[in-house]
């Protein structure tokens, strides 16, 4: 009969749960730590209200213990008046560089992939058909050539269509923000000759 008393005096860490603040997997490591007075039955944890209130107090004495050592004491706040240094008149400005497309600077790429492609046709051909190979490619690569410079120029032209606009939307936005700047420095130095 004492058993059966004992059996209805516990609560199992689900109900002991929902009596405090913590959850039911913190109660059942801290009992499996020895920290929390329970017992296993079977597989579960079970403990009573008496000794989960008794774990509830030590961990708030201890709680107490490290915020009073931990604790930082606040010193008065003394506020200075300071002078906010201006920005530079004249801000260096950096602007994006210039892309060219140059047809110099891919002919000697592409000449040097023609005579590589000579030399090995003339190795694996012979004399004849080299000089026969060169007579057939050598109108193909000056109407390739020609094309390339054409289709440069176009490009160059596009890139600098496109280049002149995004340096006028630049210099729009630099000159808002500058005014935006000037203005706004305007009203910090007058807020703090106010506070003088």
């Amino acid at each position: 009969m004492e058993d059966n008393q004992r059996n209805n005096n516990y609560i199992s860490l689900q109900e002991a749960s929902k009596l405090c603040s913590y959850s039911q997997e913190y109660l059942s490591l801290r009992a499996r730590q020895g920290k929390l007075r329970a017992t296993k039955f079977g597989r579960n944890w079970v403990t009573t209200k008496e000794w989960l209130s008794e774990y509830i107090s030590r961990a708030e004495i201890y709680k107490g213990k490290i915020n009073s050592k931990w604790a930082v004491k606040k010193s008065p706040v003394v506020q200075t008046k300071r002078e906010l240094p201006l920005p530079p008149e004249n801000l260096p400005i950096e602007k994006p560089q210039h892309l060219r497309l140059d047809i110099e600077s891919v002919r000697p790429v592409l000449v040097t992939f023609l005579v590589t492609a000579l030399l090995m046709a003339g190795s694996i051909f012979g004399k004849e058909s080299l000089m026969s190979m060169y007579d057939d490619v050598a109108p193909i690569a000056k109407g390739l050539y020609s094309d390339l410079k054409e289709g440069m120029a176009v490009v160059d032209k596009k890139i600098d269509d496109k280049l002149a606009a995004l340096d006028n939307q630049l210099s729009f936005y630099i000159e808002i923000a500058n005014e935006v700047g000037v203005a706004a420095m305007e009203r910090i130095t007058s807020y703090y000759q106010n506070l003088k």
